[in-house]
């Protein structure tokens, strides 16, 4: 499966002069981000360090990789940092953490705040969900390759080629009823195959 081959598929469904390659290939690249931000992938677990070895004073946050898009569910500096849910609660909870061997962490925004201080020179390993590269179309579980994606494309194209015509958009809303259908299929697979594409630790935590 590639970008030609999808696209090629997308144009052959809407069949419309006034459709670009351009703007499909555009249209193909927001299909990955809103399709990946609604079902965690697996091609898009992602293993980093963040290096504070240069920082001179303690920190309580640190920033998140620039690829980041969600789902932190591993974080360990020599020891496993337990995940919360979200900056609320370690708002609400990390005092009791406080110094205490058992430390917890949390997401907020592009940062993550932790329960107590980070030691000085220390490097945290952390696993994330990442955003998806420009024409990554290779994404999808097997059986699932191209389908996501050719359905969001056609769902927005023939949103604009029917808007205001009677009101009636047979096309448009068939197209976003096979997307929600395969995203539910996806998260359906990926929930059954979850406990053995992930590793061990305390710290897994979808946020």
């Amino acid at each position: 499966m590639t970008l030609a081959t999808i696209r090629t598929e997308i144009l052959d469904i809407v069949d419309s002069p006034d459709i670009t390659d351009t703007a499909v290939d555009s249209l193909i690249n927001k299909a990955l981000l809103y399709i990946s931000a609604r079902v965690p992938l697996p091609a898009l677990e992602m293993y980093d360090e963040i290096d504070i070895t240069g920082i001179t004073f303690p920190v309580n946050r640190v920033s998140l990789p620039d690829d980041y898009q969600r789902g932190l569910f591993y974080c360990n500096d020599g020891n496993d940092i337990t995940i919360l849910s979200s900056a609320a609660r370690l708002q609400r909870e990390g005092a009791f953490f406080s110094g205490d061997s058992w430390r917890v962490c949390a997401v907020s925004q592009s940062e993550i705040l932790f329960s107590d201080t980070v030691e000085i020179d220390t490097l945290i390993t952390i696993g994330y969900l990442r955003n998806p590269e420009t024409d990554e179309v290779d994404i999808f579980p097997p059986g699932h390759e191209e389908d996501p994606i050719v359905n969001y494309c056609c769902w927005k194209l023939f949103n604009k080629i029917e808007d205001g015509d009677d009101g009636r958009t047979p096309n448009t809303t068939k197209y976003q009823g096979y997307l929600r259908k395969d995203i539910k299929e996806l998260r359906t697979l990926l929930q059954e195959s979850q406990p053995q594409r992930r590793p061990t630790s305390a710290t897994k935590q979808w946020i």
